[in-house]
């Protein structure tokens, strides 16, 4: 503690000076827990020499806030933003417009925490005090524009959001002119909301725009640019360009290491980003090594008990859910929750993500039941969180539950869920959106357990179409679009047309992904089972053995999808009165299926079954051939 008695005033004053100076310097370097240790320090001093009211005072305490928002720690911010406004009000001379800037700072935060209702409070506010003092157009009014969208965004409202996006546009652009840096974070921000409305050449061209800004402004490598490469890159996954999307997150990790060394939350958010997008391309192992990257940076920086740590460990819970590791996927997923509940309490959208992703994990494993009452509290959350306004998430909370219906064989039920799902995505953005064309291909797939293939036919081809408007003709998309055509076809014996669209699948795949992909295994088992279906049974079990070959290398021995592969090869040494090997075939299926899902699951009950009846051919093949000879 400083002791007033053995300082001078003016001592004091140069002290308060260079750590300011010092502290902003560590702030502009990204280094924002020292920078944070200064500012304390500075506000110590401060406080000592001028009292608890003053304009500077005001000043520093948003920069503390802007210090607590960098390292996540949002409460503190909003406590630092609270007392500035609170000294705002008694100070003398204060306009009311000066509350403004830190009604913006506090609800710009509080978005951030998904108190989403108090944020609106807050910018309703700061509009109705512009209106009020006849402020002419002018950068509080852009800045509450940019706020309002970010959290019409978070709220799942892109179209809001899309229009006070443009609004702050329009004033800053009126302000300041075309290529000032603050555009760059305008022109960012409404990059990522076109991409949310499937807008992506628009997007990408406005993040293009903000990385230009910033490069041209403060240099190519500046540190600002890292969280603009790592927007590309997400980008670029979504559009399946693969080799992009790595060279801009690439370039993003670079320069962050360059500027802030390993241990930086930039840093953890490259790894993070980098995670997706090999999540994506189902590359897990480096998926759950560079997942775990970031989680160790920001357990490092943050301590264990931050709730961002939820984030990192549900992602890498999603890595081994797709390894079929579901023990330790149930763990993480378990230890995401309470940390979660911890921090939010029981009503959060975090919260909702949580009982998701657990509801995933149980679908994964078959037990439906399960699944079913996750997905239906996150909708319950998600329900109470957003009201009446149309949401993403309700949508696809709508979406999960019925898929669930689907897989208990409630038809009716799960088109109803698919189709309120539908309406929600219609109403949020517009009929050319991947979320709608994702309604079109369930509920295509409903008309196809019901029967009516050419129902289910029309439905991915509206889908098709969709996708084509959105990706181009050579996006991963496309492929499981053809896929699912390819399998429709199979099903009304249109042999031929089904090959040719599972071909089309395939060929897209291989470009994309190049032979080594897992995908690649699911076009070899359905194109081998066109080929089965052909009784062409050589061309279908060399397929099968392709496929099966591909599974275990990428997913395991103990994963579902061997167990089909073994599971069709059993069918095709079946057809073949290869009975021996018919009965190796159907029982390893059912081991891997029994430890998946577990013996009372209805994945395995049928395979018990065909494990008899082969036992029951051997017998029968054996008397036969004894009473030939």
């Amino acid at each position: 503690m400083i002791n007033q008695d053995t300082i001078t005033r003016r001592g004091s004053q140069d002290d308060s000076t260079l750590l300011f100076a010092s502290a902003q310097k560590l702030f502009e370097e990204g280094n924002y827990t020292k920078s944070l240790e200064k500012y304390l320090k500075v506000l110590e001093l401060h406080s000592l020499l001028f009292g608890e009211t003053s304009h500077k005072l005001i000043s520093l305490l948003c920069q503390i806030g802007f210090n607590c928002q960098k390292i996540c720690k949002f409460d503190n911010a909003i406590e630092y933003f609270n007392k500035a406004l609170s000294i705002s009000t008694n100070v003398p001379n204060n306009k009311e417009t000066d509350k403004v800037p830190i009604l913006n700072y506090i609800g710009e935060t509080e978005t951030q925490l998904a108190k989403y209702d108090s944020a609106q409070a807050r910018f309703d506010e700061c509009f109705s005090i512009l209106n009020n003092n006849g402020n002419q157009p002018g950068r509080d009014l852009a800045i509450t524009y940019k706020n309002q969208a970010n959290l019409n965004g978070d709220r799942g409202q892109f179209i809001q959001a899309f229009e006070m996006i443009n609004k702050c546009l329009d004033v800053q652009l009126n302000l300041i002119g075309a290529n000032y840096i603050d555009l760059a974070e305008i022109y960012l921000t409404r990059g990522q909301i076109q991409v949310k409305l499937a807008m992506t050449q628009t997007g990408l061209k406005d993040i293009l725009q903000s990385l230009k800004i910033v490069q041209t402004k403060k240099g190519e490598d500046h540190p600002d640019t890292a969280s603009i490469w790592n927007s590309l890159g997400s980008l670029y996954s979504t559009l399946g360009k693969y080799k992009e999307a790595k060279e801009a997150i690439e370039n993003s990790l670079n320069i962050s290491l360059k500027y802030f060394g390993e241990n930086h939350l930039e840093v953890a958010k490259s790894y993070r980003t980098l995670g997706v997008i090999y999540i994506r391309h189902s590359e897990f192992d480096k998926a759950l090594k560079v997942s775990q990257d970031s989680y160790n940076i920001y357990l490092n920086l943050l301590g264990n008990d931050h709730p961002i740590l939820a984030a990192p460990l549900s992602r890498i819970a999603t890595i081994y859910c797709e390894k079929a590791d579901y023990v330790k996927a149930k763990t993480l997923l378990n230890e995401t929750l309470e940390l979660r509940l911890k921090h939010f309490g029981n009503k959060h959208p975090d919260i909702a993500y949580s009982y998701r992703e657990i509801g995933k994990l149980h679908q994964d494993q078959g037990k439906y039941q399960d699944a079913l009452a996750c997905y239906q509290k996150a909708l319950d959350i998600f329900l109470e969180t957003y009201g009446d306004n149309l949401n993403d998430d309700v949508a696809s909370s709508y979406n999960d539950i019925g898929i669930i219906n689907r897989r208990l064989g409630k038809y009716d039920e799960a088109l109803k869920n698919y189709q309120k799902a539908l309406h929600i995505s219609l109403q949020l953005f517009g009929e050319v959106h991947p979320d709608v064309a994702m309604e079109y291909t369930n509920i295509g797939i409903i008309h196809g357990f019901r029967g009516d293939v050419h129902g289910e036919i029309i439905h991915y081809k509206k889908a098709l179409n969709i996708k084509k408007q959105v990706f181009g003709k050579d996006h991963n998309e496309l492929g499981i679009t053809y896929y699912n055509l390819g399998s429709a076809y199979s099903e009304l014996g249109f042999y031929e047309k089904a090959l040719k669209k599972h071909q089309k699948s395939l060929n897209i795949k291989l470009r994309i992904y190049g032979p080594t992909h897992p995908s690649i295994s699911d076009s070899f088992y359905s194109i081998g089972y066109i080929y089965y279906k052909r009784k062409e049974y050589a061309k279908a079990l060399e397929l099968q053995m392709k496929s099966l070959k591909m599974g275990v290398k990428f997913l395991g021995m103990n994963h579902y999808k061997v167990a089909d592969s073994f599971e069709s090869m059993g069918f095709i040494f079946d057809k073949n009165r290869n009975f021996e090997q018919t009965k190796k075939a159907f029982l390893r299926s059912y081991l891997i299926k029994n430890q998946v899902f577990g013996k009372k699951s209805s994945n395995i009950s049928y395979l018990r079954q065909d494990v008899e009846l082969v036992e029951k051919d051997i017998c029968t093949h054996k008397v036969y051939m004894d009473g030939d000879l």
